[in-house]
This record gives C-alpha cells, sequence and structure tokens, in this order.
C-alpha cells in the first residue's frame, strides 16, 4: 500500500514479502480484502477497547481524540499505510463514528436541534476531523496526541456555536 493500491497488489507479492506460500494465504484469507479486513478489526478493536469516556464531561471530545490518536500513533506504520491514498479512507470514518450515538444524543439536548441538524452537523465534523488526522499522520505526527486533540475540540466547540443564534 505504500506503492500502489490493493487493486494492483498480487497474492504471490504479498507471499513473497512475508516469506508463505499461497496455500498458506489460502488458509487464512479467501483473498487480499479479506486480509485487509481482518488487519482492519484488529486495529478498529485495539482502539473501541481503550475507548472508555464520560460523554457528559466537557473534555469528551480531548479524551476521545486523544485515544484515538495514541493509538493510531501506537499503529503508526499501519495507520500510515491504512490512511494513505492507497488505504482504505474510510476506515477513519468507521473509527471515529463510534461516538455518533452519544454526539447525536447531546447536541440534540444541548442546542435544542433536531435529528437531522446534528446528524448533519456530526458527518460535517467527521470529515474535518478526518482530514486533520490524515494531515497530522502525513506530517509525521508533528504534534503531539494530546495538542492535536485539544486543537480537535477546539474547532469542533467553536463550530457547534453556530447552533446558539
Amino acid at each position: 500500500l505504500k506503492i500502489k493500491s490493493l487493486e494492483k497488489i498480487s497474492i504471490s507479492e504479498i507471499c513473497t514479502l512475508a516469506s508463505v506460500n499461497r496455500n498458506t494465504f489460502y488458509a487464512h484469507y479467501s483473498s487480499l480484502n479479506s486480509l485487509l479486513e481482518e488487519i482492519e478489526a484488529n486495529l478498529l478493536e485495539s482502539v473501541l477497547c481503550n475507548l472508555t469516556i464520560d460523554y457528559s464531561s466537557n473534555n469528551s471530545i480531548t479524551e476521545m481524540m486523544f485515544k484515538i490518536l495514541e493509538c493510531v500513533k501506537k499503529n503508526k506504520e499501519i495507520c500510515s499505510l491504512l490512511f494513505s491514498d492507497n488505504g482504505d479512507k474510510t476506515f477513519l470514518r468507521t473509527i471515529l463514528m463510534f461516538a455518533y450515538p452519544s454526539s447525536i444524543k447531546n447536541w440534540i439536548q444541548e442546542y435544542n436541534i433536531d435529528k437531522t441538524k446534528a446528524t448533519q452537523f456530526y458527518y460535517f465534523v467527521i470529515g474535518g476531523v478526518v482530514n486533520v488526522i490524515e494531515d497530522w499522520i502525513n506530517h509525521d505526527f508533528d504534534v503531539s496526541s494530546m495538542e492535536l486533540a485539544k486543537s480537535i475540540n477546539d474547532m469542533v466547540l467553536y463550530g457547534q456555536n453556530c447552533f446558539n443564534s
């Protein structure tokens, strides 16, 4: 994935790089997509098992983002591949969707908006957060996880002010 997209990688190439034969590969995976799905599932499990957040706290966004960013940084090599142009662009969104139910509930209550507006705002925020995290990865984690988590928190909170009019 560093060099080419999944569609252009052959199973033979993977087997050669991993020093396994094709039969061994097929004993565990039916395709390259199934290998990628397992890698993503393992990473997602790693992220989600660390996400016990108090969503009623004013620091919940910072806390959640810090834990996600720390997991991304801990898994730097695989995340750099997964979030690259050749990787799975939807995977980071999948991770961030974990906070969807509580965010929608909180925004409906706090800003007295309907579910449609809260959902639209969530997707707006997620799009921005995904791009911020990809930029952070592409710049070799140039700021600390906590600094970036606080920045994301501030951006989200400032954006929510549009509902106060």
